[in-house]
């Protein structure tokens, strides 16, 4: 028979052959077949396979011999990840980026007090930071992005074409590292990185914080945080960073607030309200219903229980009210009275698109036309959730990764043993909270799209993609996972700690597919 100690090594022994198979696969379907010319994407590739090997040896060693939980480990993991998206997918690459990129630039000015121009349409920029375009991946676009980090940068400002979103407060986090770049006159490669890595660290602090709030159901944060779509947009200019961010601190919290703590403390009520007010004034505030989590949840305690679960309340009531107000005033008013009277022109087609008026006057054709699209585009929906595509939706990813990160994805909804003796079951009018509150954003999301993106004469709603997903992916998991039965009969923190490399290899193997997918093009 053998020992523990033993065993741990057998499983290590496993880790370390499986690191050594992914290193391998990337290289013989890269450079054996490929034979890509030595370059940037060479050098990308073998640093890919060299730390990603590396991340699985350390992240199998600290879960087998230091054992690490789920949530201790998701830090070191999703940063060094998020690195090599970062890499992979170099700025532009990503959907919108380029509108993105120039909120942030925008808000960068601001900070150091350039002027705006008297045309709307302009905005100023450092010269050297409109060389860079490319926004389709090949061997050589490589080449050209890891040009923009030689040579010293033109600080002479001309006026560019804006693309800016105007989503000012989602923007804070990468103006950050454009504005350092910008007062240490580093050249647009630095610029690009240093927003992208403040990204990443945002959002992994973010997540860490959930999983510290979390009483249940780190599995399936830890599946969705690591997602290739999630990794992607984290690892991006996209306000979907912060937003997916917002609403994993607000799910968390709201769980924590109902069966992990009897205490609310103030630092707590802070960061939801910002978590709120981040969720009200991105993608015109359609997630905010996931702020409105804590008082369903709350709701039989405040009845039944303590005054200053009351007041809690009160304050969620109060800070969302706030958050709206700053909405209102940041311009929130005048984009929904614009959305409400104004007939929109679908910009790929130049035809006019479904206007609320139509909606209003025959509310029969938003479920039929829901109902049309899902049947048409599901599975593209839930390739574009998980990360089946990626970059600008042209990236495909091999089905031999994205299977297995879906079945992970469903095993993680189901309770062990243990959880169920120390968790419970959650109770009917919880779950119907939680999906209704997941369901309902996600159904204005696609609203968004028939209004701003689809001709009115088209029957299935154009734009939607499966990344708009994502902030109400985790919420909707809760609530229809956790049945009474079946149950999984193994120890729990076994079972976590498989999910962990599990998830950690799976990802690392969908940066080889992007390299994969870029060298056989």
């Amino acid at each position: 028979m053998m020992n523990k100690i033993q065993k741990k090594w057998i499983l290590f022994a496993g880790i370390f052959l499986a690191a050594g198979l992914c290193a391998a696969y990337g290289w013989y379907m890269i450079f054996a077949q490929e034979h890509p010319q030595p370059g940037a994407f060479s050098v990308q590739v073998v640093l890919t396979l060299v730390i990603g090997s590396l991340l699985l040896l350390v992240t199998g060693y600290l879960l087998i011999f230091r054992r690490w939980s789920i949530g201790k480990i998701y830090p070191l993991t999703a940063l060094l990840l998020g690195v090599l998206y970062m890499i992979a997918l170099p700025v532009y690459s990503k959907p919108d980026e380029m509108a993105h990129f120039d909120t942030a630039y925008e808000l960068s000015n601001a900070w150091l007090g350039q002027e705006e121009l008297p045309w709307e349409e302009l905005f100023a920029k450092r010269i050297g930071d409109t060389v860079y375009q490319d926004t389709t991946l090949l061997v050589e676009t490589y080449d050209t992005y890891w040009d923009t980090f030689s040579g010293n940068s033109d600080e002479t400002l001309t006026a560019v074409e804006n693309h800016s979103t105007g989503t000012v407060l989602a923007a804070v986090v990468p103006a950050v590292g454009i504005t350092a770049a910008r007062l240490m006159h580093l050249n647009f490669g630095w610029a690009a990185m240093l927003g992208t890595l403040c990204q990443i660290i945002f959002f992994v602090l973010a997540v860490t914080y959930a999983f510290r709030k979390l009483p249940f159901g780190e599995r399936i944060l830890f599946v969705v945080a690591l997602l290739p779509m999630t990794m992607q947009q984290a690892a991006s200019f996209s306000y979907d960073c912060e937003l997916i961010a917002a609403a994993i601190v607000v799910t968390a919290l709201a769980l924590h607030w109902k069966y992990g703590s009897e205490t609310v403390k103030k630092t707590e009520i802070l960061v939801y309200a910002i978590a709120t007010l981040l969720l009200l004034t991105t993608k015109s505030a359609v997630y905010v219903f996931v702020a409105f989590l804590p008082l369903f949840f709350l709701f039989r305690r405040t009845l039944l229980q303590q005054r200053r679960i009351r007041r809690v309340c009160v304050e969620i009531v109060v800070f969302v009210a706030a958050a709206a107000v700053i909405f209102l005033l940041l311009g929130g008013w005048q984009k929904i009275y614009h959305v409400m009277v104004t007939w929109h022109i679908v910009p790929w087609s130049g035809d006019l698109a479904m206007s609320p008026a139509m909606l209003f006057s025959e509310p029969q054709l938003l479920p039929i036309r829901i109902v049309r699209t899902i049947a048409e585009n599901g599975v593209y929906y839930v390739l574009t959730t998980v990360g089946g595509l990626l970059g600008n939706i042209d990236i495909v990813i091999s089905n031999k990764v994205v299977f297995p990160i879906l079945l992970l994805a469903l095993l993680s909804i189901f309770q062990t043993q243990q959880e169920r003796e120390r968790i419970g079951v959650i109770g009917k009018k919880e779950r119907v909270c939680s999906v209704l509150l997941a369901v309902i954003p996600d159904l204005l999301s696609v609203a968004a799209m028939l209004i701003f993106w689809t001709p009115w004469y088209m029957e299935v709603i154009q734009g939607v993609q499966g990344r708009y997903f994502l902030p109400t992916l985790p919420l909707l998991m809760i609530g229809v996972g956790f049945w009474k039965r079946p149950v999984i009969k193994v120890d729990t923190d076994v079972w976590n700690r498989c999910f962990a490399i599990a998830m950690t290899a799976l990802s690392y193997l969908t940066v080889i597919c992007i390299y994969i997918a870029v060298a056989k093009r």
